[in-house]
């Protein structure tokens, strides 16, 4: 069976399982790096280039970020956090873009330049674009800062780490919440 890069979560107690059944050490070290590891740093490129590449493939890499070049997997967002988006992009849909007021988007991409945008940007979970504003719609992404960002906090997310990248861009107000 050839298993993809990203296996399910319940995998590290298949494992431990198998191997514990087998009677073998090695795997129930494995077993237990693999369900102790919050985080990976993967240095080798063909590695990284290879585990982008499966999650584009596999249509999961909709919410990846890139910082300075950097890519950033953040934690899938659960059903509450997708709560929270739908019901303020559909508020602020309603009150802004239904009355002519500007644009609403439920996700979008934010980024510092027009052209190689995709060596930087952050894609908040709702973006707010008013007339006048100085962000720029390039179509697949927005340079420089939108006027109203919604960041929606998942557990283990590094929300707060974009703080600077978006007051770079001039957003002029980011909600966080928690």
């Amino acid at each position: 069976m050839n298993r993809p890069l990203f296996d399910q979560p319940d995998v590290a107690r298949r494992e431990r399982r198998r191997a514990t059944a087998q009677g073998d050490e090695l795997p129930v070290i494995r077993a237990r790096i693999l369900g102790q590891t919050s985080e990976v740093r993967i240095l080798d490129p063909d590695l990284c280039r290879a585990l982008i590449r499966e999650r584009q493939e596999r249509d999961i890499d909709k919410h990846d970020e890139v910082w300075d070049g950097v890519y950033v997997v953040p934690p899938l967002a659960n059903n509450p956090h997708q709560d929270l988006a739908t019901a303020f992009a559909g508020i602020l849909f309603h009150v802004i873009a239904l009355e002519g007021r500007g644009r609403v988007l439920a996700g979008a991409t934010v980024s510092d330049r027009r052209q190689g945008w995709e060596h930087n940007y952050r894609a908040p979970d709702v973006v707010v674009e008013l007339p006048g504003s100085r962000a720029v719609d390039c179509t697949t992404h927005w340079q420089g800062g939108p006027d109203f960002l919604i960041e929606i906090q998942s557990p283990r997310a590094e929300t707060e780490e974009k703080i600077p990248f978006y007051s770079a861009r001039q957003v002029q107000e980011l909600l966080i919440v928690q």
